[in-house]
């Protein structure tokens, strides 16, 4: 009897083991930085001083949105300027060099643009935090729900069509657009991880 009361313990213990809450997120992904030491993140996790809104799960990579707007209205160039800063970049992975080359083009000192307020943000102390290119922004979008305080409103994003016009979001129906870099929207930095 007292083997079968061993075995059945052995098996309980195992069963309530696997039953761990979020240990089946389908949107999560486990990520190492040592061969010992894995974790898994979850999309609306509160991580590396935001939330996570998009995983790569297959690189073990995400990104991260500020928990709050940098601003609500601010215009993507510096003092009405209009030049071809060459930040093309519209795909994941392209947010933080469009966001280095906006620096770079308007410098740091005077006027504050969108992609200075997001590189000037030290949310949850990091250092590292850009203005994301238009599919980073529109992953944002399209996982709205797990981020707080954003607005049904436009979002830029650090892609640039011509030396008028940058791609923004409408976050009220997702729709990809472009206008005026002189106009004024939303600014949400982001981080990868």
């Amino acid at each position: 009897m007292k083997p079968n009361l061993k075995a059945s313990l052995i098996v309980l213990i195992f069963a309530l083991s696997c039953t761990k809450e979020n240990a089946l997120q389908p949107s999560a992904v486990s990520t190492s930085s040592t061969a010992n030491a894995a974790t898994t993140h979850y999309l609306g996790e509160a991580f590396g001083g935001g939330i996570i809104y998009w995983i790569d799960s297959a690189a073990g990579t995400g990104l991260i949105a500020a928990t709050e707007n940098q601003s609500d209205a601010m215009a993507w160039n510096k003092d009405s300027s209009y030049k071809l800063i060459g930040a093309k970049g519209k795909s994941i992975g392209t947010g933080r060099i469009n966001t280095q080359k906006i620096i770079t083009a308007f410098g740091t000192a005077g006027s504050p643009y969108a992609a200075l307020l997001c590189v000037n943000y030290r949310g949850g102390g990091f250092t590292d935090w850009f203005l994301p290119s238009r599919e980073e922004l529109y992953k944002m979008s399209l996982n709205k729900k797990y981020l707080q305080g954003l607005t049904g409103g436009n979002y830029w994003s650090s892609s640039e069509r011509n030396s008028i016009t940058t791609y923004l979001i409408h976050f009220h129906n997702n729709l990809k657009s472009n206008t005026n870099k002189s106009d004024t929207f939303h600014v949400r930095a982001i981080r990868t991880f």
